[in-house]
């Protein structure tokens, strides 16, 4: 099963309380009431991009960029936005293949709920894995361990639209597969984030990468190919921790002998 990614809660303390509006008529509403869009937007990109982004760095640029909407929470448009934002692959649908076929993929998907399980209005969940019946979620509503599990049916039958997205390295792993250099795209987008920099490994190195050839031999020679083709900048490092990810040192080798 996927690893679950960065679980916000829109309640927390650091950011609960933050101003989430632009028509105060009603009267103010906050990041706890209704700031899930953000919330689930920002689990996406500290995910995939920085850890460091937040709900409310999420929110603050949602409102700069008119998604926060005058009276209907946040628009659908916010998360094509994050992905053009953040060079993420995306696709709006509603699809339940399609979005199963993202978290079969290693993606991730939210989901915007209608009433039932999880709302009794609108609600935005982020949908990571799926075990064959259950689908595993994170809620910002609710806390850690509340509301995660549920069957496939259960969200199909609640859920308006999906937002699908892959990490920057599914492109690059699908070229790297299209040209040979490797076999199990699948496997690589369940460990790309095993080790610091392998992301940027397998994406500097499709971008090189020309067709495959016969795998470099021995580990240095390869890591000096690649340095060379400017792939990775440090082969010191790469040295001392390809042994940590099964697989590596052959991914390192084909690398280097299609750049």
């Amino acid at each position: 099963m996927a690893k679950r990614p960065v679980n916000y809660e829109q309640t927390d303390p650091r950011w609960a309380k933050f101003l989430y509006d632009v028509n105060l008529k009603n009267g103010p509403d906050y990041m706890s009431g209704t700031g899930c869009g953000p919330t689930t937007a920002a689990m996406i990109v500290a995910t995939y991009i920085d850890p460091k982004i937040t709900p409310l760095e999420m929110a603050k640029w949602a409102m700069a960029k008119g998604y926060r909407t005058p009276d209907n929470g946040t628009a659908w448009a916010l998360f094509a936005g994050v992905a053009k934002e953040y060079g993420l692959t995306f696709l709006q649908t509603s699809s339940h293949s399609s979005a199963l076929s993202c978290i079969k993929d290693g993606g991730l998907v939210v989901c915007i709920m209608g009433p039932g399980r999880w709302t009794k209005g609108g609600h935005y969940i982020l949908w990571y894995a799926w075990d064959g019946a259950y689908v595993y979620i994170n809620d910002p509503a609710v806390p850690a361990g509340a509301r995660e599990k549920a069957k496939l049916t259960e969200l199909q039958q609640d859920v308006r639209a999906y937002f699908c997205f892959w990490p920057p390295v599914w492109p690059a792993l699908q070229k790297l597969n299209r040209l040979g250099i490797i076999n199990s795209p699948d496997y690589w987008m369940k460990h790309w984030d095993d080790l610091q920099w392998l992301d940027k490994l397998i994406i500097q190195g499709a971008a090189k990468a020309v067709k495959a050839g016969t795998p470099y031999m021995d580990i240095e020679q390869a890591l000096i190919r690649l340095t060379e083709r400017g792939v990775i900048s440090a082969p010191d490092y790469w040295k001392q921790n390809y042994r940590k990810v099964l697989y590596l040192d052959g991914l390192i080798r084909n690398l280097a002998a299609a750049v």
